[in-house]
């Protein structure tokens, strides 16, 4: 009798044996599944410009080294009316974990409508802001003059989360 061939032989169905059981276990390991979020369409926010309309698309804060604050809204222009040379997206963050006010983010915008009457944008701002990483709504205002406060004042203190759109929070795996 040869030990060596035997051995082998051995240590060969050592191996398949281990293979299909690994493989038979990788393959009936049950699917973790998502539950379904059903989505909610655009929010159109009251305009108090009559040159322009708008839907908001996604509003999200990104947290890393600086909070950044994106909204993703469709402008569009009004028929009959010139296109304004700048618009001024103000967007107001809240959390219901967190009691005083929020803060808010104004991102200008210039030439919007060069190529277009009707175009997606992305008004993007970095603050230091907030500190749970859930939890967030938002209103958004857009408008195509800007002052400290060119808009209305129920849009910036309403902590209503009825009407608010929820907002994307992501943060980078550590």
């Amino acid at each position: 009798m040869n030990v060596r061939k035997h051995m082998a032989g051995l240590a060969i169905f050592s191996f398949i044996l281990g293979s299909a059981i690994f493989i038979n276990h990788y393959l009936t390991i049950p699917d973790i599944t998502i539950p379904h979020m059903p989505l909610r369409p655009p929010i159109a926010e009251a305009v108090e410009s009559p040159d322009i309309s708008y839907k908001v698309r996604l509003v999200s804060l990104e947290f890393t080294n600086m909070t950044t604050g994106y909204t993703s809204l469709s402008v569009k222009l009004r028929p009959g009316h010139p296109a304004p040379e700048k618009l001024w997206v103000t967007t107001f963050y809240f959390s219901t974990d967190i009691d005083h006010s929020g803060w808010s983010s104004t991102t200008e915008i210039r030439q919007p409508f060069a190529k277009s009457n009707e175009v997606e944008l992305v008004a993007s701002d970095s603050f230091a802001g907030g500190s749970p990483k859930v939890g967030y709504f938002a209103r958004v205002y857009v408008s195509t003059g800007y002052t400290d406060n060119s808009y209305p004042q129920d849009i910036r203190f309403n902590r209503n989360i009825k009407d608010a759109i929820p907002v994307v929070v992501q943060w980078p795996d550590k």
